[in-house]
């Protein structure tokens, strides 16, 4: 499974450019939706597929220059410090980033910024030439798979929370921790991830950010969709009306940061506040209160293990995290 190509996908077709849904490329004269078929180049593909290109290229590039560097927000630090900033591995944020057509144009890919993408638009809307407009508009549904792309790392928690990853999901490994099993990018990746995918894309949930504002910088509102500036590190929540980015960072862990407000001090690169242990069960499972639970694991094969539950601060998760053999000790 190739994880941000079918993501976008997915949101394409349940989104208001799809045919089941308000179909919106009919004003565009795409009498076949997302199917309608655009040449660029030598390429000729669907606007589903250009969609989809554009995703899978926002990643082009290698360690030192990829765009991927420019893939993290901090959301509770200034938008100029958000970005990744993890030992030697750093970045821009990508709320900046999605935005920063200077930037972007010596980049693999080129410039995909939203203000470029909005002139590709206005050129496939009033070109005399019909070849120009066809190509405009095959530019702008990559680019907005390269835009997209940027909103769905924002539901990864290493993306939200400082957490360079550098070994999963950039370097076409399949890296595991033995206690843990494959990191998150990698186990996303896998092909029978595909139908969970899918039923959760059926399902989505939609921001309800509000665009009609003014944003410092002369950043255009889409930055809303990232954070919204309202979650400061108190009271996390499970509410659409925050950034992706903000909901992510206060309600889940990455790799590195697990309990890091109870282990780290407050200026430690990855300290922060939420989840904590206060959110969750854990203290049940050090007394010995919790029972083992049965889950199915990828290979169908049934596995009882113990679950640490989040049970407060925002979410409910039932399985949160699961403790090895060591945690019980290391438990203060």
């Amino acid at each position: 499974m190739k994880t941000h190509e079918d993501l976008s996908g997915y949101a394409a077709d349940h989104s208001v450019l799809g045919k089941d849904n308000q179909n919106h490329l009919k004003y565009l004269g795409f009498a076949k939706g997302l199917q309608e078929r655009l040449r660029l180049g030598r390429s000729k593909q669907t606007v589903k597929d250009w969609i989809k290109e554009g995703a899978e290229l926002e990643d082009d590039g290698i360690k030192v220059t990829g765009r991927f560097r420019n893939h993290f927000h901090h959301p509770l630090k200034d938008w100029d410090e958000a970005g990744l900033n993890d030992l030697i591995f750093t970045g821009q944020s990508a709320l900046l980033w999605a935005q920063d057509s200077h930037a972007q144009t010596s980049a693999p890919s080129g410039d995909q910024s939203w203000e470029t993408l909005r002139f590709f638009f206005l050129n496939a809307l009033t070109a005399a030439d019909p070849m120009t407009r066809e190509r405009n508009y095959a530019k702008t549904f990559r680019g907005l798979g390269h835009q997209i792309h940027l909103l769905q790392d924002a539901a990864q928690p290493d993306h939200v929370r400082n957490d360079a990853h550098i070994h999963d999901g950039t370097t076409g490994e399949r890296p595991r921790r033995p206690e843990w099993g494959l990191l998150f990018e990698t186990w996303a990746g896998h092909d029978n991830q595909k139908s969970l995918i899918e039923s959760f894309a059926a399902h989505a949930d939609f921001p309800q950010v509000y665009l009609n504002l003014s944003i410092p910088d002369e950043l255009v509102p889409i930055s809303q969709f990232l954070d919204t500036n309202t979650y400061n590190g108190s009271f996390p929540s499970s509410r659409l009306t925050q950034g992706i980015a903000e909901y992510t960072n206060a309600n889940f862990f990455s790799d590195d940061t697990i309990f890091s407000a109870d282990e780290r001090p407050p200026e430690h690169r990855h300290y922060f506040p939420y989840p904590n242990i206060a959110s969750t069960n854990l203290q049940d499972y050090t007394d010995g209160h919790l029972l083992p639970k049965t889950t199915t694991a990828e290979d169908r094969v049934e596995d009882i293990s113990f679950w640490i539950s989040k049970t407060g601060d925002g979410d409910y998760i039932e399985h949160f995290v699961k403790p090895t053999y060591l945690s019980k000790g290391s438990i203060r």
